[in-house]
């Protein structure tokens, strides 16, 4: 097994930051560890870095057992991969997420942490082709690490998703693949990663109609009808050819809970 270098080290570092959580001394990683805390709370992670591994503790109600039964953690109570973006995004926005919504464990920690589906097959699969093409992990920053990582994502979606609009627009019918966009419902940077792959959380839409969708100022009923944006003005929506009588062409039920985020987190009404 490969030892922990300085690229897993940063890819750490930001993955954690984009979840909200700050280093504390960057010294101490010569001491052979990395302390991380939360802003809005008194919960703090230490990663011990372990020459193949790392093992993250906890300070507050957070208990590695937890982390470990509900799969975030290997067998030896290890992040899983410290080379996986979506991963370590995921694992630190879990506890984010908490402190957010003030849901800190009390008595069952493991009632509230969400179980770690693992990324699907297909996606690992396109990761790795990608990097073994680009000459692997070595020839990327951080920054074009995670980025390039997301665009394989993204492609993997937008297959699934010309499958099941049968490359058209949902709306429109439009089937101009160079205007047409994958979108997703549920907004990637919220979605774990099995959603994030999930057909049923997105969408193929033109790209103004993508722009809007993505931007909260449309969204649809759950029969499928569009809504309109209070935001819109009725100039914006005329030349826009925007009409309330506009609707997807199908739905299913697997796409309920995602339009139902939509509609509460991301539209504007």
């Amino acid at each position: 097994m490969k030892s922990i270098d300085a690229l897993d080290i940063e890819l750490i570092r930001a993955s954690a930051y984009k979840a909200k959580w700050f280093e504390q001394d960057k010294s101490l990683e010569s001491k052979g560890f990395i302390l991380l805390h939360n802003p809005d709370s008194a919960v703090k992670i230490r990663l011990d870095l372990l020459g193949t591994s790392v093992r993250p503790s906890f300070g507050g109600a957070f208990q590695a057992e937890e982390l470990l039964k509900a799969g975030w953690l290997d067998d030896d109570g290890c992040l899983r991969s410290v080379k996986d973006s979506g991963y370590l995004y995921s694992f630190f926005k879990t506890f984010s997420l908490l402190l957010d919504q003030k849901k800190l464990p009390q008595g069952q920690p493991s009632a509230m942490i969400p179980k770690y589906e693992g990324e699907p097959a297909e996606l690992t699969q396109a990761k790795e082709e990608a990097l073994e093409k680009a000459g692997g992990l070595e020839a990327f920053t951080t920054e074009a690490l995670r980025e390039a990582m997301a665009r394989v994502g993204q492609d993997v979606f937008r297959k699934k998703l010309d499958e099941r609009w049968h490359g058209r627009c949902a709306v429109t019918g439009i089937s101009a693949r160079e205007v047409l966009r994958a979108s997703h419902i549920k907004p990637w940077m919220d979605s774990t990663d099995e959603e994030r792959m999930d057909p049923n959380n997105g969408l193929l839409l033109s790209a103004n109609l993508d722009a809007l969708f993505d931007k909260g100022l449309i969204t649809f009923n759950p029969d499928g009808r569009i809504l309109l944006s209070g935001k819109l003005t009725a100039d914006d929506r005329e030349k826009l050819g925007l009409t309330e009588s506009m609707c997807l062409k199908q739905r299913t039920p697997e796409q309920d809970k995602y339009m139902e985020y939509h509609r509460g987190k991301i539209f504007k009404r």
